[in-house]
């Protein structure tokens, strides 16, 4: 069986796995291979890069700026008590639009559970989570998140005096142009 043995030359402390055997009646040990060094009380350890193997590869740096984004407007304070599971449902629809069908592949893609509470989550605890927002007064809601956004960004931004908050329903009820009918007119005016 091999083991880590510390190796001093000069003021340096060298690691090296070895391993014991007996031969001739002898105990000789065989060294095995170089595994790095220690500096300061701490171990270096030295690989090469055709020894390294990516067991799996995780999303984490947009979620970590999504996250830190809701926690400095107080997000999951406003959400209440499913706001580890909306915000998880936002994170992954604002960085990998899925079904709530395929969100247990996009959970094991990702480093969630190190920023939000997530053990033992289901499918039935998101669909709470997603109808808790129904009780919620949608206008009252938006406007207390645009003025916490404000707060914290500033007023002092160009532009931000024209910002309010839009109700849903308006949002949806505003038409938009038909993209055949603009071509048109802007090909008459040539």
């Amino acid at each position: 069986m091999s083991f880590i043995r510390k190796i001093k030359k000069g003021d340096k402390v060298y690691l090296a796995e070895v391993e014991n055997r007996r031969v001739g009646g002898k105990v000789v040990q065989r060294f095995i291979r170089y595994v790095g060094k220690e500096a300061d009380g701490r171990t270096i350890l030295s690989a090469s890069m055709s020894e390294v193997q990516v067991e799996q590869v995780k999303l984490y740096g947009p979620l970590l700026v999504l996250h830190h984004l809701a926690q400095e407007i107080d997000l999951p304070e406003q959400l209440g008590d499913y706001s580890q599971e909306i915000l998880s449902l936002v994170y992954a629809h604002c960085l990998d639009y899925r079904s709530l069908n395929q969100m247990p592949s996009w959970f094991e893609r990702t480093d969630l559970n190190f920023l939000l509470r997530l053990d033992g989550l289901t499918e039935r605890r998101l669909v709470g989570a997603l109808d808790s927002l129904e009780a919620l007064d949608a206008e009252d809601w938006q406007r207390n998140l645009f003025e916490r956004v404000a707060a914290t960004i500033g007023s002092g931004l160009p532009g931000s005096s024209m910002m309010s908050p839009i109700p849903i329903s308006m949002a949806v009820s505003v038409p938009w142009p038909n993209p055949a009918t603009t071509r048109k007119r802007s090909r008459a005016a040539l």
